[in-house]
C-alpha cells in the first residue's frame, strides 16, 4: 500500500487523488468563487438579454459546433473571441450591445465548452 501523500501546502494528508488537504481544497474553492464574481462581465449573464440570446443561439445550432465534430446537442454558448477581448474591439458600440452579438457566439456540448474554458485559464 502506497503511504498517505501530504499537502503540499501544509503537514496534514492530502485528500485522495490530490495534492492538497481539505482546508487547501475549500480555500482555493472560495477564491475561485471571489474571482469569477468580481468579473465586471458576469452581470451580462444574469438577464434577460443573455436567456433570449442562448436560446436564438441554441435554435440556430441546436448541435455541438466543435471543428473537430461533435454528434451531441448544442447546451453552452461559448465567446469564440473572450467576451472582454471581443468588446474593446467594437469601442463603438456599447459593451451591453457588443456582448450578445451572435457573430461570436458558438453552440457547444457541456464538454467542448468545458475543454475550451479550461484551456483558457
Amino acid at each position: 500500500m502506497r503511504p498517505r501523500r501530504m499537502c503540499h501546502l501544509c503537514f496534514l494528508d492530502a485528500l485522495p487523488g490530490l495534492t492538497v488537504c481539505a482546508n487547501h481544497r475549500s480555500h482555493a474553492r472560495d477564491a475561485e468563487r471571489q474571482r469569477h464574481d468580481a468579473d465586471p462581465l458576469r452581470k451580462f449573464y444574469k438577464c434577460k438579454a443573455w436567456l433570449v440570446t442562448r436560446r436564438m443561439v441554441l435554435a440556430a445550432q441546436p448541435m455541438c459546433t466543435w471543428h473537430g465534430g461533435c454528434n451531441q446537442p448544442s447546451t453552452d454558448i461559448h465567446h469564440v473571441i473572450d467576451a472582454a477581448t471581443w468588446i474593446a474591439q467594437h469601442p463603438d458600440e456599447p459593451a451591453e450591445r457588443t456582448f450578445y452579438m451572435q457573430e461570436n457566439l458558438a453552440a457547444l456540448c457541456h464538454a467542448h465548452h468545458s475543454l475550451i474554458t479550461g484551456q483558457a485559464r
